[in-house]
């Protein structure tokens, strides 16, 4: 993959996963109204698992 591709990916992901922390965050708080300190947590660590899998995967295609 070509550098620009690799940061548009990565991006992506990155907000894929905070996207997901989002309705984490929602369904946590709304739903169950408790667990509010999750919010800034879930919202970052999915993120950051993403990105994790973002980085795994564009490894796993460098080699080839």
């Amino acid at each position: 993959m070509k550098q620009q591709q690799k940061d548009v990916f990565m991006t992506l992901l990155t907000g894929l996963g905070a996207a997901l922390g989002l309705v984490a965050y929602f369904l946590c708080t709304y739903l169950f109204h408790k667990y509010e300190t999750i919010s800034a947590l879930s919202i970052f660590g999915l993120a950051m698992i993403f990105r994790v899998i973002g980085y795994f995967i564009d490894q796993m295609l460098a080699k080839k």
